[in-house]
């Protein structure tokens, strides 16, 4: 289901205002599913928790099996060490943010840290509020478009450049914005983005 659900779903994600949320993409390929078998009401009824449960599941999988890339790591330390401040600009939902900011990462120099005593603050585009408590602040901009985010928050934070690994999602709203930009990939290409910065 998870894998029909990044394959098919996401046009009608759009028509929710869930662009890229699993559990909705789950949920949706579950209705289809089950509409397909012609399920019973009551199951159909269920979809919901069952979408809630493969979520969860899903996450905390990805979470306990993702690392930093060591390149990607090494450029962080290289920019907080120069004076910037660091800001996570993200789609994800904020409880997926502040569990990333949790996360237990090794430093170059053998120390263990939680990955958000490197940041400053997260900003997430959605408006799924949590009662989750964050090690760094989290700002929602409630915008589902990111050249909106983008220009939101150039026009409040005047950010020196943006580092995404989306051409489409990252890259391209943030220039149309006005903002430097470096796609990175697979811990690949902050090399040019620490050049801008000297």
């Amino acid at each position: 289901v998870y894998e029909r659900a990044r394959a098919e779903a996401r046009e009608e994600l759009w028509k929710f205002g869930q662009y890229r949320d699993m559990e909705m993409r789950i949920y949706l390929m579950l209705i289809e599913v089950a509409r397909e078998k012609k399920a019973s009401e009551e199951i159909i009824a269920n979809l919901r928790v069952f979408a809630r449960e493969a979520y969860e599941n899903y996450w905390k999988q990805r979470l306990e099996n993702s690392t930093v890339y060591p390149e990607a790591l090494a450029a962080i330390e290289a920019i907080k060490k120069a004076g910037y401040h660091l800001v996570i600009f993200s789609e994800r939902r904020d409880t997926e943010a502040i569990d990333l900011m949790r996360k237990k990462i090794q430093t170059s120099d053998g120390q263990e840290k939680a990955l958000g005593d490197f940041f400053d603050a997260v900003i997430v585009t959605n408006d799924l509020v949590s009662e989750s408590l964050s090690p760094v602040p989290v700002v929602r901009l409630c915008l589902p478009k990111e050249r909106e985010a983008y220009e939101l928050i150039k026009a409040h934070l005047e950010p020196r450049m943006m580092i995404g690994n989306s051409r489409r999602h990252d890259v391209h709203p943030a220039r149309e914005a006005g903002i430097a930009a470096f796609r990175v990939k697979e811990g690949r290409g902050f090399d040019e983005a620490i050049r801008f910065l000297a």
